[in-house]
């Protein structure tokens, strides 16, 4: 098959002051004759290109041609005699043919495609002047390379649906698997995606001869395993955004982190509760709070200076809550971290959205309240500080010495014990439980330890190490710790659930001071193996000190009660709600007046009929800008019914229902919401109230796993869809793969879907 090119318009075709400028620059006579041979497979790679302005029939001149061709059309260049010679047509095949009747030259093409005028030379009217400068005017015309171009479109279409079968939509389906099986998995997608495919190949799975139209569009190259991860992950991210539009209400929760590059992420969350009733914890975005800052600087200001401030942080979420058309009054809640930039009382950042969303309510995360608690509660002990910092101090030694940790490892074998030192965190107080447990399992192990050391070694620190640790103050607070910590520890389990709300939260923290209260007046399980513990260790060599002016009297009245008292008091005063929250407690059933009395006189009588109606006149206006409550007097009379059913039904004389079950009842009994529904629309609020951020620091978990300092270039884009797959996305066998694919289609025209 020969294809021909370039070619100039005859002189009658435009006149000289008007004549279009040529689209090729090409003065070369001798390429634009030259003869073309082009294979069918050359032409099915050619015609397979993206490029929509290559011009196949253009590429005369640029293969080579027989010697004979080029002499003859060199011959053709000199004084030429009038008439038609048949030597013009050499690379002009398939558009040149000479008319005997009327003798004259015809555009094929042009008059294929040429529709703008009825009489025009070329296409009706053939052109009478012979002559070799005609057609090579008529070649380079305007007209006549648009319809090459026409010409080069139809020919492209038809190879394309001659070598682009029916491809089965499994198959793009299944490179998308691949390719979210990758990132689930947080494999790097780029440079393995092609190789999982060769692999899938291996094992008889064809994914690439389905996906592969043509050498150029076979779906493997970077910007297309960007698009299809984007793509993936916007099929999650319009499944949640979808349920929290349709719920009546919602809750953020925000924090910030650094990730590996010291660049200030800003994790967006959201707590709402789905169509069918479930509570529900989602990721919404991760925001690069600076970026956008430094972009919109001027060179000319001379002020440069940008923060993170409380004002930044407001503006890219409501900008979020802006662009995803997500309602910010039907926000009930903002969690935070409890950071002086999120809970400022003028400027912060709770402060600052509750002027757009006049039904949020800021809350203080738990997990952090508690952790602030014990905190203060130990540094508020001298010894008991310093206790943790010998605990730091240990992890160091080990950590920083392979050689002093095969040694302990080597010890801890021969003496059987279980015991690893585990890191306590600065920032975590509470993972002095763990670093404590462990180190109270493996006592003996790290004594030799360190006694060896110091002495074989003359290491001086390890001496030190060694005399803080044997001091029996150490060993009655490393046991005191042991009886107290797992107590506050497992309350801050509690408090990171993702289906903890408030109506659990008091009955947890009750619970847990009476634990702790209760080693204030007797010792621990630990304190109880005191003697036992001494006696193992020094039976294996260890001298505990035991200083003759520290009794066990002076040790409950210096360490144990003033930790336990402070640690009891702080948490009293940092879950100190507020009187928004504590009116929650209407839906606490144990807590109705005079329920338990068959006859209470008219005093009784009057204080029952007024319990809770300010909690309930709080939290209706409170809510009320929301829209999900109609109004104050409606809730009033909602409850003056509720109190009845709840002593009739919920209260006995052996047990009355908690907050929880009350609030679970409201929510989820058909009757019951059709009959109260303004209180049951405050029982939801209830529980979608974030009353911790755990969720928020998983999403930084995963951040530090995606964004390494191996990958620690991604946009915020990219960084974004990965973190939203990692954190949100169902597993492989659960996607809906379709979905993806219908969407993918849809950003753009694919060659794979053209002669579908």
């Amino acid at each position: 098959m020969s294809i021909h090119g370039f070619f100039k318009p005859a002189d009658d075709a435009f006149p000289s002051s008007k004549r279009p400028k040529p689209l090729n620059d090409s003065s070369s006579e001798s390429s634009s004759e030259s003869d073309v041979d082009i294979s069918a497979v050359d032409l099915v790679e050619a015609m397979s290109s993206d490029e929509g302005d290559v011009e196949l029939l253009s590429t005369a001149g640029k293969s080579s041609s027989s010697k004979k061709s080029r002499k003859s059309s060199s011959s053709t260049s000199s004084k030429q005699s009038g008439g038609f010679r048949s030597e013009w047509r050499v690379g002009r095949m398939e558009w040149l043919r000479y008319d005997s009747q009327s003798k004259g030259m015809l555009c094929v093409l042009c008059q294929k495609h040429d529709k703008t005028a009825d009489r025009a030379p070329w296409t009706s009217i053939p052109c009478t002047r012979l002559r070799l400068e005609s057609v090579k005017r008529h070649e380079k015309s305007a007209i006549h390379r648009q319809c090459v171009k026409m010409e080069n479109e139809s020919q492209r279409s038809n190879v394309t649906a001659m070598v682009n079968p029916q491809i089965a939509s499994s198959g793009i389906e299944d490179a998308f698997a691949c390719l979210y099986f990758l990132r689930k998995r947080k494999i790097a997608h780029t440079t393995n995606f092609e190789p999982l495919m060769n692999f899938a190949e291996y094992l008889g799975v064809k994914i690439k001869e389905k996906i592969g139209t043509a050498r150029n569009a076979l779906y493997t190259s970077e910007q297309s395993i960007h698009e299809m991860m984007v793509v993936l992950a916007e099929v999650i991210e319009n499944d949640i955004l979808s349920k929290v539009r349709k719920s009546k209400f919602y809750s953020i929760m925000l924090d910030e982190t650094t990730d590996c590059t010291v660049t200030e992420q800003l994790s967006v969350h959201a707590r709402f509760i789905d169509e069918e009733g479930k509570l529900c914890s989602s990721f919404l975005k991760i925001i690069d709070l600076l970026q956008p800052e430094i972009e919109s600087l001027d060179s000319a200001e001379e002020d440069t200076r940008i923060s993170a401030g409380a004002e930044t942080v407001t503006k890219r979420v409501l900008d979020f809550l802006d662009v995803h058309s997500l309602d910010g009054s039907k926000i009930v809640g903002i969690g935070t971290d409890g950071a002086s930039v999120m809970i400022g009382c003028r400027n912060g950042v709770v402060k600052r959205m509750q002027n757009v969303c006049k039904a949020a309510v800021g809350i203080h995360c738990a997990a952090h309240r508690l952790n602030l608690a014990s905190t203060q509660a130990a540094n508020s002990v001298p010894y008991v500080k310093k206790f943790n910092s010998v605990l730091r101090q240990l992890f160091d030694y080990y950590d920083n010495s392979a050689v002093r940790s095969a040694g302990l490892e080597a010890i801890r074998k021969l003496l059987q014990e279980k015991g690893k030192l585990v890191a306590p965190s600065q920032t975590r107080w509470l993972s002095v439980e763990k670093c404590a447990s462990q180190i109270k399992s493996a006592f003996t192990s790290l004594a030799v330890s360190l006694q060896r050391e110091g002495i074989e070694r003359s290491d001086a620190k390890a001496l030190g190490l060694n005399a803080l640790i044997t001091d029996i103050r150490f060993v009655k607070t490393l046991l005191l710790m042991c009886d107290a910590l797992p107590i506050v520890s497992h309350l801050s389990k509690c408090f990171q659930s993702s289906s903890v709300d408030f109506s659990m939260i008091q009955p947890m923290i009750s619970s847990s001071l009476e634990a702790i209260t209760e080693l204030k007046l007797q010792d621990g399980r630990n304190m109880q193996e005191l003697l036992d513990f001494l006696l193992r260790v020094e039976g294996a060599g260890i001298d505990i000190k035991h200083a003759a002016n520290f009794t066990d009297a002076q040790f409950k009245e210096q360490i144990k009660m003033p930790f336990l008292t402070n640690l009891i008091d702080n948490i009293n005063r940092r879950f100190a709600e507020s009187n928004i929250l504590a009116a929650f407690s209407i839906f606490n059933a144990s807590l109705l007046p005079y329920t338990q009395r068959p006859s209470p006189n008219e005093e009784e009588r009057r204080l029952s009929m007024q319990y809770g109606n300010n909690n309930v006149s709080v939290l209706a206006e409170q809510f009320l800008p929301s829209g999900a409550i109609e109004g104050v007097d409606e809730c009033l009379q909602e409850w003056f019914t509720l109190k009845a059913y709840m002593r009739k039904n919920w209260v006995s004389s052996d047990s009355s229902m908690s907050q929880k079950e009350v609030i679970e009842k409201l929510c989820k009994d058909f009757t019951l919401i059709q009959i109260f529904p303004n209180l049951s629309q405050l029982a939801r609020i209830c529980r979608t109230l974030p009353i911790h951020t755990a969720d928020v620091e998983r999403s930084f978990s995963q951040l530090k796993l995606v964004k390494t300092r191996i990958r620690n270039r991604l946009k915020e884009d990219t960084l974004d869809a990965l973190l939203r797959i990692a954190v949100e996305g169902p597993d492989v066998d659960q996607y809906p793969f379709h979905s993806a694919v219908l969407l993918w289609a849809k950003k753009k025209k694919r060659r794979i879907f053209r002669d579908r």
